[in-house]
């Protein structure tokens, strides 16, 4: 079961709606009510009953609800115990990060828990998409790495969507279906080949004959998030750099129906690591915000 999407079912049923969840973890409520259908899905059972009056939860999602509840008490219990253990001069994390994944997650991440444990301190080093992490304490990247003795924890996911500004939208329209993308400006990134958005944006133009030109092509990710916050035009971006940014950004998502698979992020470390009190923390810190 995705861990991610058992939060948004207890955040749900806490808050009892899916609008006052998604207020409460400032999240797109659509985002919040399909991780919660996917997990009815993948568990082939019904959870709530959702009526004009609100949510109510089934037999089965109470039971699910209250494993959910325990779980979340125990990892609150561990993180204390993990934060009285920091002590053990083991304070220092020396992370390797695969490229372009740092961003802008992972620095999302340790700001929050640089401001949270105040005396720990951490050093990123950039690495290849295909590196390891056995120089380092952790590894941030995909999950590739199969060696004998690693361990792997999944701490967040991203996908690709499609997004354009509040003021581009008004000005030009809202496309209906992926034809209409002809008639607007498409904005694109030449590079970033680990976020897979312009391979996703190019299987997506050639496998519905869309015969898209594209307006403007820039070089980094954050160039193509400032150019579409600037009202140039639609482009396909991480939606985890709009979730970080969620506040101040004025993207909208467009064809919702069109985000391409989700990609996992680990973090990644030998278990001669394990015992590292400092790697437990940022470990549950990062499932406790993703």
């Amino acid at each position: 079961m995705d861990w991610n999407k058992l939060q948004a079912f207890y955040h749900v049923v806490q808050k009892g709606s899916f609008t006052h969840a998604a207020e409460s973890l400032r999240v797109n409520q659509s985002s919040l009510s399909r991780h919660v259908m996917d997990l009815e899905q993948s568990l082939n059972i019904q959870l709530l009953h959702r009526s004009r009056l609100g949510i109510s939860l089934t037999p089965k999602g109470t039971e699910l609800y209250k494993f959910v509840a325990r779980t979340l008490e125990e990892e609150k219990r561990l993180r204390e115990r993990l934060y009285d253990a920091r002590t053990i001069n083991q304070d220092h994390l020396r992370l390797a990060v695969a490229k372009s994944y740092d961003l802008p997650f992972l620095t999302h991440l340790l700001n929050g828990f640089l401001k949270y444990y105040k005396t720990c301190s951490v050093t990123l080093d950039n690495q290849p998409a295909q590196g390891h992490a056995s120089d380092y304490d952790a590894y941030i990247g995909p999950g590739f790495v199969r060696l004998k003795g690693y361990i792997k924890h999944r701490i967040y996911s991203y996908a690709v969507r499609l997004y354009a500004s509040k003021k581009y939208l008004e000005r030009y329209g809202v496309p209906k279906n992926l034809y209409d993308l002809r008639h607007h400006r498409v904005l694109t990134c030449e590079e970033n080949e680990e976020h897979g958005v312009r391979d996703w944006l190019s299987r997506l133009d050639q496998l519905h004959r869309l015969g898209l030109k594209f307006a403007l092509s820039v070089n980094s990710s954050f160039l193509l998030l400032q150019a579409v916050e600037s009202d140039l035009g639609i482009a396909a971006l991480r939606d985890d750099f709009i979730k970080v940014y969620q506040q101040s950004s004025s993207c909208v998502e467009i064809l919702e129906s069109y985000a391409s698979a989700e990609k996992n992020v680990f973090l990644t470390y030998h278990e001669t690591k394990a015992a590292n009190p400092t790697l437990q923390l940022l470990r549950h810190y990062a499932c406790k915000i993703s």
